[in-house]
C-alpha cells in the first residue's frame, strides 16, 4: 500500500470515529434533555392541579430515565402528587418506598414525616351524622403514631419535628378517649372485670392527659361489680388523694361514705 492510500485509510477512521464520538454525545444529550422535559411537564401539570398527570410524568422520568439527575427526584414528587390527589394510601407506600431506597437522602427525612401524615389524614374526623370518633376503628391513629416515632427516632433536628410531636400527642389523646369508652362501654354492661382491665391499661400507658380521674373511679366501681370492697376502698381513697376536686373524687367521696 503507498504512503498516499496509507493516509487516506488514517482520515477515513478518523473521520469515522469522529462521527460515533458526535452520535454519542448526542445520544447522551437526548437522554438528558428527555428525562428533563418530562420532570418539566410533571411539575407544570402539579401546579395546575392535574396530579395524576403529573404522577404518570414522574414515574415516565423514574422508568425511562433511571440514569438521569432528575430520576430520584421524579419519585419523591410523584408521592408528593399522590399526596395532594388525596391518595394517601398510595402516597405512604410511595414516601416509604422513597425512604428505603434512598437512605440517605436529603429529603429522606421529609419522606418519613409525609409517611405520618399520609396516616393522619386517613383518620376519621368528627362529623354531626357520625358516631364520635373514639368509638371508631383506631388502626390509622396508631399507624400514625408508629411512622411519626420513627421519624422522631432519625431525626429529632427535623424542621418537622416539633410538628410530628404535636401529631403524636394527639393521637395519644385520641387512643386514650378510645380506652375510656371501651372501658365504660364494658362497665355499662356489667362486666366489670374487663372495664377494670381496659381503665387500668389507659391509667397504665395514657397517664397525664385528663382522664386519670375518671379511669380510677371506673376501677375503683368494678372492683365493687366484683365484690372485691377493700380493694375498691383502697383505690376511692387514691382518687381522694390525687384528685381532691374533681368530680370523679366527689363521687368517690359518696362511695365511701356508702361502705363504712
Amino acid at each position: 500500500m503507498s504512503g498516499r492510500h496509507l493516509q487516506s485509510g488514517i482520515a477515513a477512521a478518523l473521520a469515522c470515529a469522529l462521527l460515533h464520538a458526535c452520535a454519542d454525545a448526542g445520544a447522551h444529550k437526548t437522554y438528558s434533555q428527555n428525562a428533563r422535559e418530562n420532570f418539566d411537564k410533571g411539575e407544570e401539570a402539579f401546579k395546575d392541579g392535574a396530579f395524576q398527570e403529573a404522577v404518570d410524568y414522574f414515574n415516565q422520568v423514574k422508568n425511562k430515565f433511571p440514569y438521569s439527575k432528575y430520576a430520584v427526584a421524579a419519585e419523591l414528587r410523584a408521592a408528593d402528587s399522590l399526596y395532594e390527589d388525596e391518595k394517601y394510601i398510595e402516597a405512604a407506600d410511595a414516601y416509604r418506598l422513597f425512604a428505603k431506597l434512598h437512605p440517605t437522602n436529603e429529603k429522606t427525612a421529609y419522606a418519613m414525616f409525609r409517611v405520618g401524615l399520609c396516616h393522619h389524614k386517613q383518620v376519621p374526623r368528627d362529623w354531626f351524622f357520625m358516631p364520635p370518633v373514639h368509638e371508631e376503628d383506631q388502626t390509622q391513629v396508631k399507624a400514625t403514631i408508629e411512622a411519626m416515632q420513627q421519624f422522631l427516632l432519625r431525626f429529632a433536628d427535623s424542621p418537622d419535628a416539633k410538628e410530628a410531636r404535636t401529631v403524636v400527642a394527639a393521637c395519644r389523646e385520641r387512643l386514650a378517649q378510645h380506652e375510656l369508652y371501651v372501658a365504660q362501654f364494658y362497665f355499662k354492661r356489667e362486666r366489670f372485670k374487663a372495664a377494670q382491665q381496659r381503665a387500668e391499661g389507659l391509667l397504665k400507658i395514657y397517664a397525664g392527659l385528663g382522664l386519670d380521674d375518671t379511669a380510677m373511679l371506673i376501677v375503683a366501681k368494678s372492683l365493687l361489680g366484683q365484690a372485691r370492697g377493700a380493694e375498691a376502698r383502697a383505690a376511692l381513697e387514691k382518687l381522694v388523694t390525687e384528685f381532691p376536686k374533681s368530680r370523679a373524687a366527689a363521687e368517690a367521696r359518696d362511695l365511701l361514705a356508702e361502705s363504712r
